[in-house]
């Protein structure tokens, strides 16, 4: 029966094969024609168009981008969005920002990160990741919060267990209030050169 029905598809095979050659020939000149229009276009008004879609792409990919070890790229990243990633056994979100002061009432940025360990001891966000900022491409140093009540300092220096995750915060000194300022996140001890940032816009935070 097998063979009764392989025979019967080769047969319809080969009366069918006529027909489709025959049926591509217009294609094959539709094609031919599209492309003497194509040729016919100025130049000009296809580069035009080149440009418009560019634009119209690049216009719909808002948001914070991630930095890798290829290359650093970040743009300011919109309200409400959290840019996270996976940097060796460990994954972090740069989940957001607050301004504040630190004990000589200068101004500061307040990060909080969510930090969980893929790994199989415990281990702190203060031992595991290298978190840093920057501002007008300065990196930026650690501030000294005590007055703000909801800046929890001891948090980074938890053990995290293998699966948990941990909410930290890191604060930094702001040369200014009003430039960008880029948080950047890697291993602290690693080979690799996984990282990845995001930039916050410190006049939306005011």
């Amino acid at each position: 029966m097998r063979r009764l029905i392989a025979a019967f598809l080769a047969i319809c095979l080969v009366l069918l094969l006529p027909s489709c050659s025959g049926a591509a020939l217009p294609e094959e000149n539709d094609r031919g024609s599209s492309q003497e229009v194509m040729s016919s276009t100025p130049s000009s008004q296809m580069s035009t168009t080149s440009r418009t879609v560019g634009q119209e792409a690049s216009s719909g990919m808002g948001g914070s981008s991630s930095v890798s070890s290829q290359g650093q790229s970040s743009q300011p990243a919109s309200s409400g969005s959290v840019e996270s990633g996976r940097i060796g056994d460990y994954e972090v979100a740069i989940r957001s920002a607050r301004l504040s002061k630190d004990y000589r009432q200068k101004d500061v940025l307040i990060v909080t990160y969510d930090f969980t360990n893929h790994g199989e001891d415990g281990m702190s966000f203060l031992i595991a990741i290298n978190a840093k900022a920057y501002q007008n491409g300065h990196e930026l140093s650690m501030a000294t919060v005590t007055g703000d009540k909801e800046y929890r300092i001891q948090d980074m220096m938890k053990d995290v267990g293998p699966g948990e995750t941990q909410q930290v915060q890191r604060a930094f000194l702001l040369e200014d209030t009003t430039s960008p300022v880029e948080a950047e996140v890697s291993e602290l001890i690693s080979m690799n050169k996984d990282r990845f940032s995001r930039t916050f816009d410190l006049t939306a935070l005011s």
